[in-house]
């Protein structure tokens, strides 16, 4: 798993410090093509 970000989201945007902490920031999930849906952060 990669978590990146462009250099003028992660000016504006608290570091993350825990994966929980993701769930603060705007993500684009990844999806899989062996499943129909997407994988959920947990």
């Amino acid at each position: 798993m990669a978590i990146v970000g462009s250099p003028r989201y992660l000016k504006s945007a608290a570091p993350a410090k825990t994966p929980q902490d993701l769930t603060q920031h705007n993500c684009i999930n990844l999806r899989l093509p062996t499943r129909d849906s997407l994988l959920a952060w947990s």
